[in-house]
This record gives C-alpha cells, structure tokens and sequence, in this order.
C-alpha cells in the first residue's frame, strides 16, 4: 500500500485535505448588526477570475490537479449582500467579463469561473463547486456615452441596470457647496498628510473650481484636478517652510501648471512678437477686424487673435466663404455665414435687391475652422469694407449671431479675453484695447487678477453687447443708425453708409443692364422713301 501510495502521491495530507473546510470570506455576517454596514467592494482589474474566483492547481506527476482548499474567492464573492463598483470601460475590455458578470445577474447564483470554459482551454482536475446564491448591487461607474452605446447594443442592460444617476462636471456654487468644498479640502489634507490650508488658500481654490467650470456661479465636479491643485500648492508650502498653506502657494501652483502646459501658447506669442503672425492693435483699418480662435489641448485652452478680412465690390456673386470653398469650413461655421447673409438681405435688400460681390477669410489661419463664434466679427468686417468705414483693430469681437441681429453667447469666453490680454500686452497696452462679447456671457467670466486690475486701472477694456448695434460706437465710433419714416437710416451712421453704398451700386448694374439693352435691341430696316426722293405727282 506504502508503493502505491507513492506512485498515486495520495499522502495522509491528501487524503484529509479533501474533508477540510476553505473559508472564502471571512465575515461573521449572523451577528453583523447594522452599524457595521454592507460590504462595498471596489474591484480595479474586473477579469473573468477576478470577478468570480478562480481554481488554482498544481502539477502532480505531469497532470494539473485541485482540491477544494484551491477555490479562490473573486470579487462577487466578497461583495455579496452588499455592493460592487466597476469601472465600465474596464469590464468591457476584459474578455469574457461582461458576459459572466451578466450571466450571474440573471441567474443570481455565483460559480468560481475558469477562462477554460470560455476560451477552449484545458482544464484543471474536474471540479465543479456548487453554485452560491447571489445578491448584489452592481454600481457601474463610466462616461455617459457608454451608457447610451450599452443600452443601445446590449438587450440586456436595460433590465439588469435599471438605474441612472448621472453626475455633471459642475454643480451650482452655493453657500453650501462652498463651505462642503472647503470641509473636503481639510478631509484630504487629514487623509494624505498634507499641511492645513488657511481660508484665502481654500478660497483661492474655490475661485479655480469655479474657472475650470467656466462659469462663477458653478464649480467643477471633477475633483482629480483640485486634489493636483492641493498637493503642489502645499509643495510650495512645504519647501517654503509655512505652517499652513497660503493663497500665494496656490497661485505658485497655478503658475507652475500654467508653465509646464502652456507652451504652445508662449510659442504664438513669439510669433506676434517676431512679426511672423500679423498682429497690429494700434491701427484703423477698413474691412479687418480680430476675431479670437479657441485652441485646445488636452484640458487646456487658450485664445489667439484671428484678423477676419472682407472684401466688397460691385457684382452678383454674393458673399463667398473662401473657407468654405477651399473646404476648410465645418457646418457650424457654414451656418454662421448664412445667418450672416440673411442678416445682411433683412436689413438693406428691402427697396431694391443686394447687387453684391464680397469675399471673407480668416488671415493665417490654416485648419479647419469650426463654430459659429466668428459670425459677429465677420458681419462688422464685411460692413466695413461696404461702408468703407474704418474700423480700431485695438478691439477683438467674439460672439455668434442670429437674423434678426441678437448677440448670442459663445464658449470658451474667458479663456478668449486672457489671450487676446495676452497678445495685447506682449505688444503695449494703449488703454484703447479690449473685447466685445456677448453679454450673456459675462455670468461665465472668470478672468485672472491681472487683467481684472488691467480693466479697473482702464488699461484694458471688456463691452458687453446685446445687438450688434451696440458694437458700431466703440469699433467705429459712430451709431449704427435708426430707420427714419422714409425708410432710409440716419445720417452720418454705419447703416446710412452701407445703405447708400449698395444703392449706388444697385443704380449702377440697373444702368449696366440698360445699356446692354440698348446695345442687344435690333435694328429695323424701314421701306419708307423720304418724301424729298418721291417723284412728282403728274
């Protein structure tokens, strides 16, 4: 018996090995009262053994073999009667992971899982546990996009993931959420070891919160950018020696991240200073006016200034987008020019029709352009250039416009006002630079203290508008002008001069078109004798 104990490697061990016990989860959950809660279980790597255990083996004279003791608990193990976070992008990577997840959802029983049986591989020793009864809750937790691809493609997660809660990248900025903001901040300082911050630092903080969400009455939810923002302020604090973190650690950290990201943004504004992108805030010009561009870069943004051209002469070509014709233009933009024109056809094509040709470009800009941001500044170039009305090229204009001459707000405003500061600045502030913008955009400025100090010192400036109308005095210096009874436009305004000019050029191709006509009309022969060449009556 001792030799075919050694050939079939059954030691004493083996043999009361198959009558132990392998405890999966330790949890005394007969005497778990309800202070101590439910299980929540966060699993980072959901792999098919991951999710529902595994079978280990070993080899034994060539051949893979277990036991029971070999029964490895997964994650649905260990949250069982109580809850599970995933991240979804992570399940749906993971082969054969969402199908077994789903299947012990819809079964509600719990079987160790081995990738065998799903990939083809060979197995361990058989061994087949029975199956646990299971409840848990599934918390999946990922971008709403595949929320939507997964109820759209998968018939089963309507039914297994009956509840939404969708979380935005920003919440109101209330009393209450400030003074929670601020009871985090002293919650991640205890829990990582940082130095306490003082108010002005949590204030400080606060105010980037708001920045990031693009609007002063909101703040961000997306707190893996305030947690970089703690620790590098309260590096600064650290290295300093300070006993707490101060608002200038904060703007230290601030201005550290703005140096390591903004590269690309210091390399335009060499440009401008070399002279190799055009850029002249201290002129008049007709049909030119800046529009400001929105770059972006991963999480970070910043505006440039674009000089919009327009040219306008006499012709029935219209308005040409030489973006769009040289197939640079994304619909939004499209949409933009063709409320321009309707704009234009609304308010000079009453009395006769637009006899117009004009062009509009975008100088040195050589990517696609997209959004309909532009379309204000568009509209003040080209009736400049019909005008023939100069316009300050100190003031940038950012907007997009609708038929009937509204204002409309635009993204990315605040970011659009620093850039333009920026490039204004590199070139000397004169006092007479600034933006227009929409005014319904003003609730979202969150502008640095430079220039907040720039614009309260009078050395920079920001108008807001609800019409286009309003922008003629500051770009022009005159009104736009009012439609007096006999349908014309008051004198010495921007409409008068426009009007007028596309009246003359209205009489001008009506002359044309006569002339042609006169020109095109056939001669008649007559047979008609003068009455000297008639012979006398006999």
């Amino acid at each position: 018996m001792e030799g075919a104990d050694g050939v079939l490697g059954a030691s004493q061990e083996d043999f009361f090995r198959r009558y132990a016990v392998n405890p999966l989860i330790h949890r005394v959950s007969a005497n778990q009262g309800p202070e101590e809660g439910v299980p929540v279980v966060e699993e980072p790597n959901p792999t098919l053994r991951n999710l529902l255990g595994r079978i280990e083996g070993q080899f034994r004279f060539g051949f893979m073999v277990t036991d029971l003791t070999r029964i490895v608990p997964g994650a649905l193990h260990r949250a069982n009667g109580g809850y599970l976070v995933l991240e979804a992008s992570e399940v749906l990577s993971r082969p054969f992971a969402w199908g077994a997840l789903k299947r012990s959802l819809q079964t509600g029983e719990l079987r160790p899982g081995d990738a065998g049986e799903e990939t083809g591989l060979p197995n361990v020793e058989s061994l087949e546990p029975a199956p646990i009864p299971l409840d848990v809750k599934v918390v999946l937790v990922g971008e709403v996009h595949l929320f939507y691809l997964l109820q759209a493609m998968d018939p089963d997660f309507a039914e297994l993931f009956k509840v939404k809660v969708d979380f935005g990248p920003r919440m109101p900025r209330t009393p209450e959420a400030e003074r929670a903001f601020g009871a985090f901040i002293g919650a991640r300082c205890r829990d990582e070891g940082l130095p306490h911050f003082h108010a002005g630092a949590v204030a400080r903080v606060i105010d980037e919160a708001a920045r990031r969400a693009g609007d002063r009455t909101k703040l961000t939810t997306r707190f893996r950018d305030v947690l970089d923002l703690l620790h590098e302020a309260a590096h600064f604090a650290v290295e300093g020696e300070a006993a707490v973190v101060e608002a200038s650690h904060v703007e230290r950290g601030l201005s550290a991240r703005s140096r390591r990201n903004r590269r690309p943004h210091r390399e335009l504004l060499e440009l401008i200073d070399r002279g190799i992108i055009a850029f002249h805030p201290r002129k008049e010009e007709v049909g030119q006016l800046y529009g400001i561009a929105l770059n972006s870069l991963g999480e970070e943004h910043f505006g440039r200034p674009i000089r919009v051209m327009a040219s306008a002469y006499l012709g029935t070509g219209g308005l040409i987008n030489i973006e769009r014709e040289a197939s640079l233009a994304g619909p939004l933009h499209t949409k933009g020019f063709l409320v321009l024109s309707g704009y234009l056809g609304r308010r000079f094509a009453g009395a006769h029709p637009l006899v117009l040709s004009a062009s509009l470009s975008f100088d040195q800009l050589y990517e696609e352009v997209e959004g309909d941001s532009a379309s204000v500044a568009e509209l003040y170039a080209l009736m400049s250039a019909i005008g023939e009305i100069p316009l300050r090229q100190g003031i940038a204009v950012t907007g997009a416009l609708n038929q009937e001459g509204i204002v409309l707000p635009v993204g990315g405003v605040t970011e659009k006002v620093e850039g333009f500061f920026d490039a204004c600045l590199q070139s000397g502030l004169t006092g007479e630079q600034g933006v227009v913008l929409p005014r319904r955009n003003v609730g979202g400025l969150m502008l640095r203290k430079e220039i907040r100090d720039a614009v309260a010192q009078g050395r920079f400036h920001v108008w807001a508008v609800d019409r286009v109308e309003e922008g003629w005095p500051i770009l022009a210096g005159r009104p736009a002008g009012e439609r007096e009874a006999d349908g014309g436009y008051t004198r010495e305004s921007v409409n008068r001069a426009v009007a007028d000019r596309l009246a003359g050029w209205a009489d001008q191709w009506r002359g044309f078109g006569q002339a042609r006509e006169a020109e095109e009309a056939p001669i008649h022969e007559t047979s008609e004798v003068p009455v000297e060449a008639m012979p006398p009556e006999e």
